[in-house]
């Protein structure tokens, strides 16, 4: 196919190109692929580049960036190398003749390790980092690996949709990475003692931390300089989406209530479950308002069935029309199957492209499984979320699978949710925590358009 850019898509390949070190904060539908592969075309047809690492989810590693390769006829002369499967199966495609190498970020570290002990020079001169918010946690064993090899790259440039989803404070492990802490700090505690406050804290252990007053603002100019923030409803006309939360009481919502004050659930055959953590009993919580509740052994009790019986009348009522239903736990699964038995789970390649040729009339995903490199938008408009996530990227990028570029009706995005469950805490949470990312996307776009 003949690649027509955007002139927001334009002015991407350009920024990626004039500037060695970069952040497209794009939101999803927009094209980053296309435009980060654009811009590698021209860097390596002008010689400023060679070879060039991939950091990506694991099935995006393996599928969308060679896909997208074949896809348009400019990006014809570009091979892509993909380091997956056993370590053998890597090495062969690390000594692959390639202009681009993909590799998982659970095999990063990997990577890594063979290249201190093979290796005199990192051999890539143009490291790509797709979403970079996998990288936010300075302790995490990804960002420690990555960040012994970033600064060996001549040009780096970090791509997502999500840049700061649980709040500021996982920006500094991003911009790391293409600066070494010039911008935010040398290191993780600098940066929060130059931009944050303690919150919460227990002794010496601070479990929150909030903005000092006009710190934001601060964080905002000093990486707007590298970074492109980009909107999808500025710049594609998609149908507005359609939300509706589904407020449900609950059948056994005493049982919840008693459960939540006492923190003992009697089960069946005499089993009871008593939570060892503040952390555990909010799981239980949550598991309980979603109908199961799993016991130390791994099995679970069925609680409730208020949430499923809705569900299915909401897949009668649809009469045929394909939906997707979104999920939290296996439990949930197995019993969504199990009253739903034509429902298709996209677990595979092969699942994906049946539901996008509108071969699928109920498909069930756990949220993660789909939640980055997917399209989804060709084989139906409507969604159901069994249950929410506490990880506001995590439900942005599984929406945006379906709500995106492509898509001709709007998406009807429909939430079950239990009435005076911790679900409503959860919601008014990512409702917060939307806040913070809205508001760094408007500034850095404000900034950019002085």
């Amino acid at each position: 196919m003949e690649y027509y850019p955007h002139d927001y898509q334009k002015r991407a390949i350009k920024f990626v190109i004039d500037n060695p070190k970069s952040s497209l904060l794009l939101q999803p539908g927009l094209g980053k692929t296309s435009i980060s592969l654009s811009a590698v075309e021209y860097l390596i047809n002008s010689l400023e580049v060679s070879k060039v690492l991939i950091v990506a989810p694991v099935r995006v590693a393996s599928m969308t960036w060679s896909d997208e390769a074949k896809k348009w006829s400019h990006l014809s002369s570009l091979k892509v190398s993909r380091l997956i499967g056993s370590p053998a199966q890597r090495i062969k495609a690390i000594n692959t003749k390639a202009d681009i190498y993909t590799i998982s970020t659970g095999n990063l570290a990997w990577l890594v390790h063979y290249a201190i002990k093979t290796w005199k020079k990192w051999p890539y001169d143009f490291l790509i980092i797709d979403e970079s918010s996998m990288f936010r946690n300075p302790s995490s064993m990804r960002f420690k690996a990555l960040k012994k090899v970033a600064p060996l790259s001549s040009r780096v440039t970090i791509l997502t949709g999500t840049f700061v989803p649980n709040g500021l404070l996982g920006a500094f492990g991003q911009m790391y990475l293409l600066d070494q802490g010039k911008r935010l700090g040398r290191t993780f505690t600098e940066y929060k003692d130059r931009y944050f406050k303690p919150g919460q804290r227990q002794g010496h252990v601070i479990f929150s931390w909030s903005l000092k007053e006009g710190a934001d603002q601060q964080i905002y100019d000093a990486i707007s300089d590298i970074s492109l923030s980009m909107e999808t409803k500025d710049y594609l006309d998609l149908p507005p989406r359609i939300d509706q939360f589904e407020m449900l009481e609950l059948e056994n919502k005493e049982r919840y209530d008693e459960f939540k004050k006492t923190e003992v659930l009697q089960l069946s055959d005499d089993y009871e479950l008593t939570p060892v953590s503040a952390a555990a009993m909010y799981s239980k919580l949550v598991q309980f308002s979603n109908g199961c509740v799993y016991k130390d052994d791994g099995t679970y009790e069925v609680v409730d069935n208020t949430k499923l019986l809705a569900l299915c009348d909401d897949v009668v009522e649809l009469n045929g029309e394909p939906v997707l239903i979104g999920y939290l736990f296996r439990s949930d699964y197995e019993r969504i199957i199990k009253e739903i038995p034509h429902a298709v789970k996209l677990d595979s390649d092969a699942t994906i492209a049946r539901w996008n040729k509108g071969e699928i009339a109920v498909a069930v995903a756990q949220y993660q499984s789909v939640s980055h490199g997917i399209n989804l938008q060709f084989g139906g408009y409507n969604m159901r979320l069994f249950g929410l996530p506490w990880d506001l990227e995590t439900l942005i990028q599984f929406i945006a699978r379906m709500d995106r570029q492509g898509i001709t009706r709007p998406v009807v995005c429909k939430y079950y949710l239990g009435k005076g469950t911790i679900e409503e805490l959860i919601k008014e949470r990512l409702e917060g925590k939307a806040k913070t990312q809205d508001s760094l996307m408007a500034a850095l776009k404000k900034e950019l358009s002085l």
